[in-house]
């Protein structure tokens, strides 16, 4: 027989950890915005806060149950579907999910590491006998929560999806993955993370460094991968990059181009402005493009990452664009003189929003 223990039924559970709800409380309220002393407390000891290069992991949820008998075959399932008949989504698994080893707790306890769980949903999770009888329980994760995606050490991967737009839609999760290039410290869990669980289909890799060096990716080869070399902040103009700017818009009003990975080397700076022009496109306010680009200082131990270069890239825009009054419209006329049009970005708002 099996007891199931936790999580409780119908528990609602965060994704996100103590550290980051830390850094939500410090953003939010500007304390973060008075210069790179502000972000002291990541490795302040009496904050109870430990510093290390995955801050922005998601929280790793530790699924318990209790087996009579320890010989008995468990299979752990969890599900968006209440019938257990698929995952739940389109593209891959609902939550990377662990292998069931013994408790510490001893007496016929067994646990399960759970990650990279969707935001605001609910799940279904049960764990079956070798004869085939089950208990069935539910749990619903915190709604509008960012979401980070743990693989292995790499750090500072993440959805892009949650985000508020002006038009009240939100922009979908599971669609659109930003971080670090992979190859380095590439692992087969990472594969299984990439592949199975997010279920990627395109890897825009951001680096023209590799151009010539690098021909394929280690996710394998049913994964789309596309060297789409760009330059970063106030750069956007020249050489290339409206060019590619306009080939990644392109290929992001593609319904077949998701889930997409896009990444550069640290996943920060041509990153950032990639992601920075796809929020403003989509109408996310001026505070959350900010917000979404700072979560970068929260997941590496590089804090208060490359503001000044942020601060330039505005400076050339408020010079190019004097009648735009936000940063939201500065950007979207961008991404017109980089000759990207109101229909690719329509397209790109039904594909998105939800």
């Amino acid at each position: 027989m099996i007891q199931l223990l936790f999580p409780e039924d119908k528990r609602v559970i965060s994704i996100q950890t103590s550290i980051l709800r830390k850094f939500d409380e410090m953003e939010r309220s500007g304390k973060n915005s008075a210069g790179e002393s502000a972000y002291s407390w990541m490795g302040d000891p009496d904050n109870n806060i430990q510093c290390g290069r995955i801050l922005n992991a998601p929280t790793s949820i530790f699924f318990k149950w209790k087996c009579d008998d320890p010989s008995s075959k468990m299979d752990f399932e969890i599900s968006l579907d209440p019938e257990f008949k698929s995952q739940g989504t389109p593209y891959g698994n609902c939550a990377s999910v662990g292998e069931a080893i013994p408790s510490c707790e001893g007496d016929g306890v067994y646990c399960l590491r759970v990650e990279n769980l969707y935001s605001g949903k609910r799940y279904y999770w049960r764990v079956k006998d070798s004869d085939g009888n089950f208990q069935t329980r539910s749990f619903d994760t915190v709604k509008n929560e960012y979401r980070m995606i743990r693989a292995d050490e790499i750090c500072n991967i993440r959805d892009v999806g949650t985000w508020q737009t002006s038009s009240g839609k939100r922009i979908k999760q599971g669609m659109i993955y930003r971080g670090p290039a992979i190859r380095d410290k590439f692992s087969m869990n990472m594969w299984r993370v990439f592949v199975k669980d997010l279920g990627i289909k395109t890897e825009i890799d951001l680096r023209y460094d590799v151009v010539g060096v690098e021909f394929d990716t280690m996710l394998g080869p049913t994964i789309n991968y596309l060297q789409i070399p760009m330059l970063e902040y106030g750069d956007v103009y020249n050489d290339f990059a409206p060019e590619n700017i306009r080939r990644i818009f392109a290929l992001l009003s593609d319904p077949e181009t998701y889930p997409v990975y896009v990444h550069c080397a640290a996943g920060a700076d041509r990153t950032g402005t990639v992601i920075f022009l796809i929020l403003a496109a989509l109408g996310v306010s001026d505070d959350d493009i900010i917000y979404e680009y700072n979560l970068t200082s929260a997941s590496c131990d590089w804090v208060n990452f490359n503001r000044p270069l942020i601060n330039s890239m505005l400076k050339k825009m408020e010079m190019r664009y004097p009648t735009a009054s936000s940063l939201g419209d500065k950007l979207r006329a961008c991404l017109k003189e980089l000759g990207v049009t109101d229909q690719t970005v329509e397209k790109l708002k039904d594909l998105l929003l939800e």
